[in-house]
């Protein structure tokens, strides 16, 4: 049967399905399948002339009756182009009406159901989706028919590069339709809320904001990804930084991605169980989670609470499965069947070059390739560009002489250049990017908005993107298997991935691609059965769980073990603990005692600057506080603090120009980007983490520690714009409001070295317009200015 044969009969087939009387649950993922090929065939150009007109009616047809309206979107059909008049126009007409929203977007059929649900149930449910199902659609069209109600809205999100996503989405959401919502993504002592307000925060910031401004009542919350609340279940990834400071000699250091891990376990769950006592409207989400084998800890929850659980397994883009483990290319697919290909390749890195031929992997149509740590991205980035030509792109040339300029270490007595061997900006300069964790978080931004502009074929990247971050990707290449603790966790990340493989709206078919035998094992583990530990009657709980989780909910062996914690509220009441509710409550009793014995060097921290704080005893005998409750290793004190000083007083290139005058003549390739790796890690972990961690617990606890001496502050204590400045990086509103809308550290602090004038954002920004032009940008950061003042 030779090709137009083949269309023919899918055609005729779609027909005869499109018109049965019923439509059971596999006619209409068989009706989803042809639609999404035939759409692909026809976007491709390979439908014969002939049989256009009448597919576009079927494909209409077909999908109006799937009531997944999408696919009509994305084909560009619009009812005006089947019928002019008459009944047929009515129907159509009624039937997208029932499925529009308030705000005049049209639902499909199980987003319409999730809606419907959530109305139905006193606006609490638990959603189980696909990763390409539009969650956060759904979220914004909740928010606007109940923005009259919804005064405090919280939105929980697993990483920063999706915080930093949504953020914007919703910026510009709320602006389009006239929505009164001041956004946060951070949370200080000093916040000042208006009327409408909307928190955009990770976990860790959301227990933050709890501690602070208990006053808050949220009437609304969503929560993504929550399958995190489960260590057994979330993968490591790179928002799990050290649970220690590595900076220094830290040969004590009990750091490991498995604590790492169960520290942001932690700290999801809380945030989940302390919004919930709330009692607020929620939503709250994440993919492949089954309701009837979770475990009995969710099931409490969920019955504890009143959350309406609905799950939907339907993935709106067809699928197709490429094993390529050995030299023969074994694809799958539920409409053409099995097709097996013998290639020249043997190693994974030719069968990649092969792949981007046989699938067509272009910039229109990218692949991700996934690698399992942030080395492995720039490793196999650097050799698959090996013997490929500099691309010529302006926007790609104008962020490649940005880093140039701001990341470059001579080093080795001058004669060498770092930028000549880092693998990142050598596969940049060739169209292809990389994206992992530990990027400053503009690159990050950048290569994103690279990749999905159209701008680069291929992108090497770690769990970070996949794990929530939306792409434009048609392929998803899984370079190296995926991690995780036992079977199931690694099921669960590679279904995830997975998921990221053809985008609903952008792409018909996606394309799934293992280079490795051992993801076909791992495909079949065993289900996921998620646990909300706090509540579980099978788990013995650790000392967090146990000091922040009442009583009244605990199994009665974790009662016992938390009425036998030996805990002194005189010297440390509930209302101090719980600003810092992640770190041990024995761990603060004895910082708070050893504050006390040293009070007389604390006096005057409250009007100290944010220079002098670092360079001061204030940051020294903190960090020797630390050392004795066994955080850090003495011998760390001294090179915390340079590393600490010598960023606040030069940035990235401060820091990494000491770590490159280390070079002692080895492997010149592999000491640039082991450089670079480690010293963009120590920002991320130690600067813009931990000590933002440590310094407000100490906050918080000189604060307590003058109370209890008699000689309690005026105002409490505000540490606020040194804890900002070390996490975000801005002593000013308007650096702040800067790098969270994606402009570099790098240019705010330009920017900053002036006196910025202004009480209130809007009047900073109104100074920095006319102080612009005196300020030397390169075209980069203009660009980035330029959009920004343009919002």
């Amino acid at each position: 049967m030779n090709k137009s044969n083949d269309i023919k009969t899918l055609i005729k087939e779609l027909l005869s399905l499109t018109n049965r009387p019923e439509i059971d649950i596999s006619t209409m993922l068989r009706m989803k399948d042809l639609i999404c090929y035939l759409s692909d065939q026809r976007k491709k150009g390979n439908i014969p002339e002939n049989y256009l007109s009448y597919l576009d009616f079927i494909l209409y047809s077909a999908a109006t009756r799937l009531r997944s309206f999408g696919y009509n979107r994305q084909n560009r059909f619009n009812i005006n182009d089947f019928y002019y008049e008459g009944i047929g126009l009515w129907k159509d007409e009624t039937i997208s009406n029932y499925y529009k929203t308030n705000s005049g977007a049209v639902l499909d059929r199980y987003q319409k159901e999730v809606m419907d649900t959530f109305v139905e149930n006193n606006h609490r449910l638990f959603l189980s989706a696909p990763t390409s199902f539009g969650k956060t659609f759904l979220l914004k069209e909740i928010i606007f028919s109940n923005y009259e109600r919804y005064s405090n809205i919280v939105i929980v999100l697993p990483t920063v590069a999706l915080l930093m996503e949504v953020s914007q989405d919703l910026r510009e959401f709320f602006k389009d339709k006239q929505m009164a919502y001041s956004i946060y993504t951070s949370v200080y002592r000093d916040l000042e809320l208006t009327e409408k307000n909307a928190f955009i925060l990770t976990p860790e910031r959301v227990l933050r904001l709890l501690a602070l401004r208990e006053e808050i009542e949220p009437d609304f919350i969503f929560f993504d990804e929550v399958y995190k609340i489960d260590e057994d279940i979330a993968s490591s990834d790179e928002e799990n930084v050290s649970s220690t400071i590595d900076i220094g000699d830290n040969t004590t250091s009990k750091s490991s991605s498995n604590s790492s891990k169960e520290h942001r376990a932690v700290a999801f769950r809380l945030a989940l169980y302390l919004l919930m006592e709330k009692q607020p409207e929620c939503y709250i989400a994440g993919p492949f989670i089954s309701f009837k084998s979770a475990k009995s800890g969710l099931k409490q929850f969920i019955e504890k609470y009143r959350i309406k659980t609905i799950e939907v397994n339907y993935e709106p883009t067809l699928k197709n499965r490429i094993d390529y483990h050995g030299k023969k290319l074994k694809s799958v697919s539920s409409v053409t069947g099995e097709d097996v290909i013998t290639t020249p390749a043997s190693q994974k890195i030719d069968k990649l070059r092969f792949l981007t031929q046989q699938l067509s992997i272009t910039p229109d149509e990218p692949a991700l390739v996934y690698c399992l740590y942030p080395g492995f991205t720039e490793k196999y980035a650097r050799q698959y560009c090996e013997g490929m030509c500099i691309v010529q792109d302006k926007d790609i040339s104008i962020f490649i002489e940005h880093i140039e300029h701001n990341y470059n270490c001579r080093f080795s007595n001058g004669t060498k250049n770092s930028i000549d061997e880092w693998d990142f900006l050598y596969a940049l300069k060739r169209g292809t990017g990389i994206h992992n964790g530990k990027f400053p978080k503009y690159f990050q931004r950048e290569i994103m908005t690279l990749f999905n502009s159209n701008r680069m074929p291929l992108l090497f990247c770690t769990s970070t993107i996949v794990e929530g971050v939306n792409t434009n990707a048609k392929t998803i290449i899984l370079y190296n298997n995926p991690s995780g603790e036992n079977e199931a966790g690694k099921r669960f990340l590679l279904l995830n991935i997975n998921g990221r493989a053809g985008r609903y709206l952008r792409h018909f078919v996606g394309n799934i691609v293992y280079l490795d035998k051992h993801c076909l094992i791992i495909e079949k583990a065993a289900n996921i059965s998620l646990d909300f530990k706090p509540f579980s009657s099978d788990v013995i709980l650790d000392k967090i769980d146990l000091e922040n989780i009442a009583e009244k909910y605990l199994s009665p062996r974790n009662r016992q073990l938390k009425n036998g914690l030996s805990l002194d509220r005189d010297l440390l009441p509930d209302s101090v603990f719980i600003q810092n509710r992640l770190i041990e409550r024995v761990k603060q009793e004895s910082i708070l005692k050893k504050i006390i014995t040293r009070i007389k060097e604390f006096r005057n921290i409250e009007s100290v600057s944010i220079a002098n704080f670092i360079k001061q005893g204030y940051f020294q005998t903190i960090l020797q506080i630390w050392a004795e409750v066994g955080e850090i290793n003495p011998n760390q004190i001294d090179a915390i603090k340079y590393f600490a000083q010598n960023y606040a007083a030069n940035g990235y290139l401060g820091v990494l120009n000491y770590s490159f005058g280390k070079y002692a003549g080895e492997d010149v390739n592999k000491f640039v980007n082991e450089t670079y790796r480690r010293v963009f890690k120590n920002v991320k972990d130690t600067i813009e983490y931990q000590l933002p961690r440590i310094i407000s617990l100490f906050e918080s606890l000189i604060n307590r520690a003058f109370e209890l001496i008699g000689e309690p502050f005026d105002t409490p204590l505000d540490l606020s714009r040194i804890i900002r400045y070390f996490e975000i990086g801005a002593t000013t509103l308007l650096g702040v409001d800067m790098i969270e809308n994606g402009v570099p550290i790098i240019t705010v602090r330009k920017i900053e070295k002036y006196d910025i004038k202004g009480d209130t954002l809007t009047e900073q920004k109104e100074f920095f317009k006319s102080i612009e032009n005196k300020i030397h940008f390169d075209e980069y950061e203009k660009k980035l200015i330029d959009m920004y003042i343009a919002e």
